[in-house]
C-alpha cells in the first residue's frame, strides 16, 4: 500500500523534516505507506506546533481535532501558517495558493486543502470541484 508521501524515501522525509519534533518525522514516515488520513491531521498538528510564534501554546494532542482553530486555539499567525504551508508544499511536492491558505480556519480546512491537491486515494480523473 502506498500513502501520500510514497514519492519520498524515508531518508528524504527525515532530511526535509530535520529539526522537527520526532513525532512529526515518524508520522510523515508512516504516511509513506499508510493512506490513513487521520495521520495527515496528526502530521499537521505537529508541523503547525513547530511553527507557533513565541508565547503561543498549542492544545495537547489529546484535545486536538479537525475542528481545532489554527489561529484562535493554536495561536498561529499568518506568517507561521504560511511557513508551515511552504514546508507542506515541499514535503508533498504540491503548490498551495496563498489565498487558499489565508481562508483556512481549522486543521480540517488545512487537511482538505492538501486532500484537494493530489493526496486523494487513486481515483479516475474528472469530477473537479469547480473552485
Amino acid at each position: 500500500m502506498s500513502g501520500p508521501l510514497a514519492h519520498n524515501t524515508e531518508k528524504e522525509i527525515r532530511t526535509l523534516l530535520r529539526g522537527f519534533p520526532d513525532a512529526a518525522i515518524e508520522t510523515a514516515v508512516h504516511l509513506r505507506t499508510s493512506s490513513d488520513y487521520t495521520d495527515l491531521e496528526t502530521l499537521l498538528y505537529h508541523l503547525l506546533g513547530f511553527y507557533l510564534p513565541p508565547g503561543a501554546k498549542s492544545p495537547p494532542l489529546s484535545e486536538f481535532s479537525s475542528e481545532t482553530l489554527m489561529r484562535e486555539e493554536m495561536g498561529l499567525d499568518s506568517l507561521s501558517l504560511a511557513e508551515c504551508m511552504y514546508k507542506l508544499e515541499e514535503l508533498f511536492d504540491i503548490v498551495i495558493d496563498t489565498p487558499v491558505i489565508a481562508e483556512a480556519q481549522t486543521i480540517g480546512d488545512a487537511r482538505n486543502i492538501l486532500l484537494g491537491k493530489k493526496l486523494k486515494p487513486s481515483e479516475p480523473s474528472g469530477g473537479g470541484t469547480g473552485e
